[in-house]
């Protein structure tokens, strides 16, 4: 098993690149390979913190374009087309309110980098995985537009065979992609849904 370094070259290209974190890359990946953000006028980065996304789709999204950035944690302003909110994406009433006070009633594209304090268990690190990104898919259910697209983070386990075959009950399309950027530690994966 390799060792973990918090500053690997990843690491230290996005420093130099002037992201906020190396998870900017995997975003990146996923983009080039899904072409995430083609039509995309309104986003929401949830789990946002601490705003390599939203560094990213704010370069990336149509001029006209705006992201709503949401962390329990304090996201530092990013550039004028990103509105950074410190909330809870599990209360919908507050996610409702945010949304409706900016005027947005659909959304083009959901991205989700939200992880769970893992405990090293895998059982329950997928298991509150799933958990938090069910609260993630509701909210696309109910704002994003039939066109639009989800991505999600997840860590799999026994939960996630069942949990995709949910995905697939609402979305057109699932697929499961795991990212070069990715550590070679971690076991995470990324759910790319299209409606």
């Amino acid at each position: 098993m390799s060792n973990y370094n918090p500053h690997d070259k990843l690491f230290q290209q996005a420093r130099h690149a002037g992201f906020r974190a190396r998870s900017v890359f995997k975003l990146a990946e996923l983009d080039q390979k899904f072409a995430l953000l083609k039509g995309a006028y309104q986003v929401l980065d949830l789990g946002a913190a601490p705003g390599s996304w939203s560094q990213y789709l704010s370069q990336k999204l149509v001029p006209q374009g705006k992201i709503i950035s949401i962390d329990l944690q304090t996201i530092k302003p990013i550039a004028q087309n990103v509105i950074a909110i410190q909330a809870d994406i599990t209360d919908h009433t507050t996610l409702q309110q945010i949304l409706q006070s900016h005027g947005w009633e659909i959304v083009d594209l959901i991205v989700s980098d939200l992880s769970p304090k893992t405990s090293g268990i895998k059982y329950a690190d997928n298991l509150k995985s799933v958990e938090l990104n069910q609260a993630v898919v509701n909210l696309a259910q109910q704002y994003l537009k039939p066109t639009g697209k989800l991505v999600m983070k997840v860590f799999p386990g026994t939960s996630l065979d069942g949990f995709i075959k949910q995905l697939k009950s609402v979305f057109r399309q699932v697929h499961v992609a795991r990212t070069q950027a990715s550590r070679a530690s971690s076991k995470e994966v990324y759910l790319v849904c299209q409606k």
